[in-house]
């Protein structure tokens, strides 16, 4: 009878260490594939940012503010997503200044836009991104913006009046407040036609993660 209990209290033991070890496997299983789910964001349109092939079925959108550091992290993969898939998706970028927190992130957008008046829209994103330590601490970030618009060979001028125009300040608020309604509620979101990617763990999607679910989307078409 003794040694009946020991054999099922060792076969309980063996039953428990393979349960755990099932568990285990999910949680990593979810923390390295990303979740997606449906909210009902703004549609495509004509006053998007956007690079890449707008004919594309396939739209990838990043909500993002320029000096959110975690959107710092993301940008070589959104950099890198878009040279992979050049010209068959089209990669659109919407404005989600986090104001409440970053006290340079209106006048970094004021300023992409700015550029983007005068089709530089891209090149200002990169500036913005790959100098963020730069200027985030800044009191008054204009004038290294206006540095950047020179480089850019921007007319400064234009440039300036545009940063401060009303019509700037309003489609940015315009495109947080989409996002905002539509439940985006930090940066960097990204979704891929339409579907916002999470991580179960709140980490940053990586490239393997967005490039998974785009290869998908892409193998449906």
């Amino acid at each position: 009878m003794a040694i009946m209990i020991k054999q099922a209290g060792i076969w309980l033991g063996i039953t428990v260490v393979i349960i755990l070890v099932v568990i285990g496997l999910v949680k990593i299983s979810n923390s390295s594939s990303p979740q997606v789910n449906k909210l009902s964001i703004p549609k495509v349109s004509k006053t998007d940012l956007g690079m890449g092939n707008p004919n594309s079925k396939l739209t990838v959108i990043e909500y993002a503010d320029f000096q959110c550091p975690s959107c710092l992290q993301e940008y070589p993969i959104i950099k890198q997503l878009n040279n992979t898939y050049n010209g068959k998706i089209y990669f659109i970028y919407r404005f989600f200044p986090l104001i409440q927190i970053h006290k340079n992130a209106m006048a970094s957008a004021q300023a992409a836009y700015a550029a983007y008046l005068q089709n530089k829209f891209w090149q200002m994103h990169d500036k913005l991104f790959e100098n963020q330590n730069n200027w985030a601490d800044l009191n008054n970030p204009t004038d290294t913006f206006v540095s950047y618009a020179k480089a850019l060979s921007l007319n400064i001028e234009k440039f300036k009046k545009d940063m401060q125009s009303p019509s700037t300040a309003n489609f940015i608020n315009n495109e947080e407040s989409a996002g905002t309604s539509a439940g985006v509620n930090a940066t960097p979101t990204i979704f891929v036609n339409g579907s916002i990617v999470n991580n179960t763990d709140n980490t940053l999607p990586t490239y393997d993660q967005i490039k998974q679910l785009v290869d998908q989307a892409l193998a449906k078409k």
